[in-house]
């Protein structure tokens, strides 16, 4: 069988349950809202945190707040946090299926875990690059460290959807390994 046709079954087998298309959204609305609001953390924990305001002002507040994903982010880096979300929301449906299938951890999902982190990498704007490595070496030292790529730090992002995208052709492979034994 090829490639896209087990990814196909695999995929059909596992969003064609409600739970895994539930699970799926939430992973990618919550993955969606850590990239918009991982740059502006002190505006959202102040948001939450102050008594200053009723719960629909802050709740109004954090909704208007999304809008930074137009105005904060680079037109590539919107759609590559995007794909890397939904990418991210498939690969963690799949994943969740695979344990629950096979229950033994395998190799694979250190590939997971690895491609949703290094697609973190490339999460942020612009003007600082990347928020995780601003956030463990500090903005100046980042922006100064990106500035040398051709495309400021959108290549963590890429490379970390290349690895989610291997992840998940290699859990389809695996959740389809049982049926199509080469043995």
């Amino acid at each position: 069988m090829s490639t896209m046709s087990v990814m196909k079954l695999s995929l059909m087998e596992v969003f064609k349950k409600p739970s895994y298309v539930i699970l799926s959204l939430v992973v990618f609305a919550a993955v969606l809202l850590i990239a918009i609001w991982l740059p502006n953390l002190y505006f959202v924990s102040h948001t939450i945190t102050t008594n200053e305001m009723a719960f629909p002002q802050k709740l109004n507040l954090l909704i208007a707040s999304l809008g930074a994903l137009d105005t904060n982010f680079t037109f590539e880096s919107k759609y590559v946090t995007i794909i890397a979300s939904f990418l991210a929301a498939v690969n963690v449906s799949l994943l969740v299926y695979y344990f629950k299938k096979r229950v033994r951890l395998q190799k694979e999902a250190g590939g997971s875990i690895g491609g949703v982190l290094l697609g973190f990498l490339g999460v942020g704007c612009a003007s600082c690059g990347s928020v995780v490595l601003s956030s463990v070496f500090g903005v100046t030292a980042t922006a100064g460290f990106l500035g040398r790529f051709p495309f400021h730090g959108l290549e963590f992002a890429v490379v970390g959807i290349v690895f989610i995208l291997l992840s998940i052709i290699l859990l389809t492979k695996k959740i389809q390994e049982e049926i199509y034994c080469k043995v």
